[in-house]
């Protein structure tokens, strides 16, 4: 039996002083917290399965990866990808240019109209969504995400998709 458990934070700890010198008595400060625990199941916030994959595209050209299975990629657990709903996407850009991600066509809703936008990744950038405790509703409509890379020569970005796959 397989048991899958994801836990995301995000944390800031700011402080600052108009005056350098007076960084002692600091008279902003910012503190914030977010987290996101997500147990075994399929449902809210839970997930029970993820795919984890340093991506590889030839500066000038892209790669599409099938969340549905109609790729050659395969979960953790070695299994063909099947996601049916998404709680958790991360990118890191581990390449020397740019990297352009987002939906593929009708894709996964990151950013405003799915068809249209995807998202610049700067060189060491990383971006993470995290949808509600219900995730996102991957399907035949939006199940391909989309990698892009400008230059010429290997680039290579870092993606991390958590999950629920039906029984």
């Amino acid at each position: 039996m397989l048991a899958v458990n994801a836990v995301a934070n995000l944390s800031f700890n700011v402080t600052g002083s108009p005056d350098v010198i007076e960084l002692a008595t600091a008279i902003a400060k910012l503190t914030l917290d977010r987290g996101r625990t997500m147990a075994m199941g399929t449902g809210s916030n839970q997930v029970n399965t993820w795919y984890s994959e340093i991506v590889g595209v030839t500066g000038g050209s892209n790669k599409t990866i099938d969340l549905q299975g109609g790729g050659a990629e395969v979960d953790a657990f070695g299994v063909s990808l099947d996601f049916d709903k998404i709680k958790m996407i991360y990118f890191k850009n581990l390449s020397d240019a740019a990297m352009i991600i987002g939906p593929e066509a009708q894709g996964l809703l990151m950013t405003g109209d799915p068809t249209t936008h995807t998202i610049l990744l700067p060189v060491g950038a990383e971006q993470l969504f995290i949808y509600g405790g219900d995730g996102i509703v991957c399907d035949a409509d939006s199940k391909d995400l989309f990698i892009s890379a400008a230059g010429s020569g290997a680039k290579n970005v870092e993606v991390v998709v958590i999950g629920v796959k039906s029984a």
